[in-house]
Order: C-alpha cells, then structure tokens, then sequence
C-alpha cells in the first residue's frame, strides 16, 4: 500500500523523483491548494477515505497522510465522517458494501 500511496501522490505533484515518508508537506514546492484538492480525490477514489481541511491541518509529512489512510482502513468500516466544503463541514455516513 505504501509504495502505491507514493507513487500516486508524486503522480499528484507531477513529481519526477520519488517522494520520501519523512518529507514535510511545506517543503515540497509542488505542494499547493490544488494538489491538495486532487489528493484528496484520490484518496477517496483509491482508498474510500474521506479528508476535510481540518485533518489536512494537523498533517505534516508525507508519513502522516499515509498513517491517516492506514487509521481509516482499520477502523470501523461503518460511521460518521466529514467532508469540509469550504468552511462548512458536514456529515457523511460510509456504510459496508
């Protein structure tokens, strides 16, 4: 999962070397609102989870992101989330397929 997660953020980022776990977000000059958007996309298309503005705030590296994607996958495949439109949040609910 790790390298796929890699793989396809530096594909984000439009990034020709590879990303490193440890690299903090603000160091990356590619990182901005808009591959912040499509990162956000893709975790919801590859792995069904849903991030809002105020999880991304307390991310810092790239290790961070990833340690997110692992807490959701393990958690409970059913029940409440949040998906920030601008500075409104509102409720989802994720149920079993």
């Amino acid at each position: 999962m790790e390298d796929k997660f890699l793989e396809l953020f530096a594909e984000i980022l439009e990034r020709e070397e590879p990303l490193m776990l440890k690299q903090r977000l603000e160091d990356l000059e590619e990182w901005d609102s808009l591959a912040a958007l499509a990162l956000v996309s893709m975790l919801d298309d590859e792995y069904g989870v849903i991030m809002g503005s105020k999880e991304f705030e307390k991310m810092e590296t790239v290790q961070d992101i990833l340690n997110s994607i692992i807490e959701n996958k393990q958690g409970s495949n059913e029940g409440s989330m949040f998906v920030s439109i601008g500075a409104i949040e509102m409720p989802i609910k994720r149920n079993k397929l």
